[in-house]
């Protein structure tokens, strides 16, 4: 039992979804190239580069069950996206000339402030850090301009997911109690250029014969209103098997299959109102992973 704790425990310090080589040069042309829009959006790019979020928000939510506006998911040949076929990422994804792009810096991450949790604290540890990041952005992805911008975030540590949703006022996808691997990070970021901010719960969990990542983010404007999500795209390596189930509350979800380091993972996309996230599964059966599906609960 302990050597398959260990396991799980290192498979999940790994990124989850690590496009190849070449896609992370797509995947970062798009990120830039889309910057400009005429509508609200949060780029997500997690350090590790090992999975691409685009969100774009259209307008203050409407509070509806989440049920009747449960996006429906489409898949295309690198990820899963609410956009069609036709408006897929990699459909549209640009021409691009790479060797015109320059080196970018490394991002400068200043610590601003940590504090350890006390017994009237629900978080164990408190950290803040202002993040520079650097990028370049294109009209025709052959002339590239630097630019870059700054990011405050806030990260809480959590013994568990429960603890961390129910203290930060966050939706609780599950219904059941699955075993945490490590802490749970909850995160809010602030980007200085952006008129939107970001709260997001990632945790790990231990269920049947492998192991689940969940993650859950929420879009808002500066003042706390939600912002309803208007597109939604994860980048992931080539897919495969696409398939549907429909869970026990009646939530129909697009699963799809890639292949990292030898390994088969399943992902699962998830967005309503302002709410979007993912499900990644690792080692598990059909039928494991149809039972934290059904144990989905969204409000």
């Amino acid at each position: 039992m302990k050597d398959k704790m260990d396991g799980l425990l290192k498979k999940a310090l790994l990124p989850t979804l690590e496009p190849d080589a070449s896609l992370n040069q797509q995947i970062y042309n798009y990120r830039n190239i889309r910057r400009n829009t005429d509508m609200r959006k949060f780029n997500k790019m997690p350090t590790a580069a090992a999975i691409a979020i685009c969100v774009l928000c259209i307008g203050s939510v409407t509070a509806v069950a989440a049920s009747h506006f449960l996006k429906e998911m489409h898949t295309f040949q690198y990820g899963l996206s609410t956009n069609t076929g036709e408006e897929a990422v990699s459909d549209k994804e640009p021409k691009f000339d790479a060797s015109t792009m320059k080196e970018q810096p490394e991002d400068i991450v200043e610590d601003v402030s940590a504090e350890k949790g006390t017994a009237d604290t629900a978080w164990i540890s408190k950290k803040v850090q202002k993040v520079t990041q650097h990028n370049q952005a294109s009209d025709d992805a052959v002339h590239w301009e630097d630019y870059s911008y700054v990011v405050t975030q806030t990260t809480y540590e959590y013994k568990d997911y429960y603890t961390a949703v129910e203290d930060q006022g966050v939706d609780n996808w599950l219904s059941e109690d699955y075993q945490t691997i490590g802490n749970v990070q909850y995160m809010e970021s602030v980007a200085e250029s952006e008129d939107s901010k970001e709260q997001s719960v990632e945790g790990t969990f231990v269920y049947g014969s492998g192991s689940f990542e969940l993650s859950e983010s929420i879009t808002m404007d500066l003042e706390g209103t939600p912002l309803e999500i208007g597109s939604y795209t994860i980048i992931t390596n080539e897919v495969s098997n696409e398939r549907t189930y429909t869970n026990k509350e009646g939530y129909t979800l697009t699963l799809v299959d890639d292949e990292a380091d030898g390994e088969i993972r399943t992902t699962v996309a998830v967005t309503y109102q302002n709410y979007s996230g993912s499900l990644v599964f690792h080692g598990m059966t059909e039928e494991e992973i149809h039972h934290v599906l059904d144990s989905l609960q969204l409000k």
